[in-house]
């Protein structure tokens, strides 16, 4: 009775209600059609109120119907454990109109309220969906139409999205369009050099039969042919000069000069080959001359793979140095023993390796990447990156450079004691050793644009003319006298 009329209350009130015998069927009914609120008695047959209270809150799909619990129990322990379990409120039976209708309205404004709550969830989830669509290039407009009907900001939102995305995607259509044509375009070109060359080949192929049937053709047919091939060639020469062009400058001058002095020191030291340390003197000459003649043409060059070319050529004299310069330590010093096969191999494994990888480095750039021409400097500056075999041979470098300063080092301090003879041979000596260096550092780590110019080339002429100056003044390498008036005046002074 108490069920019948809590319905025909409800009805009045302008809402539908549905009433359920026992708790199986309330669950039953409840899963077969939404509802919005459930009235709970706490006593019922079969299953009482808090068991379906209890299945109502454990379901995902029930849990957020809100419950209100209706029981003739009125004890603080039942309010609260039907709270406990979930119940949004709790009503005494007999129930009072009054109470029921705002207890009712409240429910209901609460349950709209998370209904709403949900639902802009939800059409921001559609909105973000949308932002990975599009990264993924897989974006439909449709997809928020429902969002951008919306009168909030939401709705306003999604309109701004779906305007963005269509005017990429009109963008990357207009793009995708451009690059065809462009692909057409170059085929087209392609297609019209490739016609362009058959005349040519169909030229030669005649010009061929032409001569081999000259003894049954007429001489004046093959002046023709000839005639016709003469342009064409020469035009084709002129083409290959433009190609190789260079322009002096100033800063060439001194790299010449340099070239022209170290080929004269070539000459003058051959004429003394026979002394005692003259060959491997001659090789850093010559190492330095081809240093310095590379440097010069690849200081003019005006397009960068003419500057890389003869820099690759400048290496060659650049691993020859190291090992030359060691050689030519033991040798004047008198250690030309050391120089055993076996030792000459081990130097000459860094410079074979460093070649092969200048000539190949476009495949690995293990000697430098991303190189190019610096048009700030006044002449054909390349500018690289350092790659890491660079760095391996500058080691390798430096240490045979030291090696053979320690060992001519040491050989100084022996002709400090000498006469005063000797001590010019001690000075070019020395300005021998420090002058390369020097000018290798400068370029190596001088900061912009500074380091754009790279002055070991004039550093090796410099020791160059130093070491000549010391062959004629001091006879430098006349050893042999020089290490025995050593000794003489060290047996004389201790007499």
């Amino acid at each position: 009775m108490n069920r019948i009329m809590l319905s025909r209350y409800i009805t009045k009130l302008g809402y539908r209600s549905s009433l359920a015998e026992n708790g199986r069927q309330a669950l039953e009914k409840l899963q077969a059609e939404p509802y919005d609120l459930v009235l709970l008695d706490v006593q019922m047959p079969e299953m009482d109120g808090y068991t379906v209270l209890e299945y109502l809150k454990a379901d995902p799909c029930l849990r957020d119907i809100p419950v209100i619990m209706i029981s003739a129990v009125d004890e603080l322990e039942s309010v609260v454990k039907c709270i406990e379990l979930g119940a949004q409120d709790y009503l005494p039976k007999p129930f009072n109109p009054v109470l029921l209708r705002a207890r009712l309205t409240a429910c209901l404004e609460r349950k709209w309220l998370r209904d709403q709550e949900v639902d802009y969830l939800q059409q921001v989830g559609r909105v973000t969906a949308a932002a990975a669509a599009i990264k993924g290039n897989t974006f439909q407009s449709e997809s928020l139409d429902e969002v951008a009907r919306r009168p909030d900001e939401l709705g306003q939102l999604a309109l701004v999205f779906q305007e963005m995305a269509r005017q990429v995607y009109a963008r990357e259509q207009q793009l995708q369009r451009q690059v065809q044509q462009l692909r057409i375009v170059i085929d087209q070109a392609r297609n019209a050099s490739e016609v362009a060359e058959i005349p040519k080949a169909i030229f030669f192929s005649s010009c061929l039969a032409k001569r081999t049937n000259y003894v049954t053709g007429s001489r004046q047919m093959r002046k023709t042919a000839c005639k016709r091939r003469r342009p064409e060639s020469r035009m084709l020469k002129r083409e290959r000069k433009s190609l190789m062009h260079w322009r002096l400058t100033p800063y060439a001058i001194p790299e010449a000069i340099s070239g022209a002095i170290l080929i004269w020191l070539v000459i003058v030291t051959w004429r003394r080959r026979s002394a005692s340390g003259a060959s491997p003197f001659i090789v850093i000459l010559l190492a330095a001359t081809v240093y310095s003649l590379s440097y010069m043409v690849e200081l003019g060059s005006t397009d960068l793979s003419a500057a890389i070319f003869w820099n690759n050529v400048a290496w060659l004299g650049s691993v020859l140095l190291p090992p030359a310069w060691l050689a030519f330590a033991l040798q004047y010093t008198g250690r030309a023993s050391w120089l055993t096969r076996r030792m000459v191999v081990l130097l000459a494994i860094v410079p074979l390796v460093t070649l092969l990888l200048v000539w190949t480095n476009t495949m690995h750039g293990l000697i430098s990447s991303n190189n190019s021409l610096d048009s700030t400097a006044p002449f054909s500056a390349l500018v690289s990156t350092p790659g890491a075999w660079f760095w391996v041979f500058l080691v390798y470098a430096y240490t045979l450079f030291l090696l053979g300063a320690l060992v001519i080092g040491s050989f100084i301090r022996t002709l400090m004691r000498s006469a005063s003879l000797y001590h010019g041979q001690v000075i070019a000596l020395l300005i021998a050793v420090i002058a390369p260096w020097v000018g290798n550092a400068i370029y190596l780590f001088r900061p912009r644009p500074l380091s754009l110019f790279d002055p070991t080339p004039l550093a090796f002429t410099i020791s160059g003319l130093v070491m000549a100056w010391s062959l004629f003044r001091y006879r430098m390498l006349d050893l042999a006298p020089v290490a025995r008036n050593a000794v003489v005046e060290r047996l004389w002074s201790k007499a």
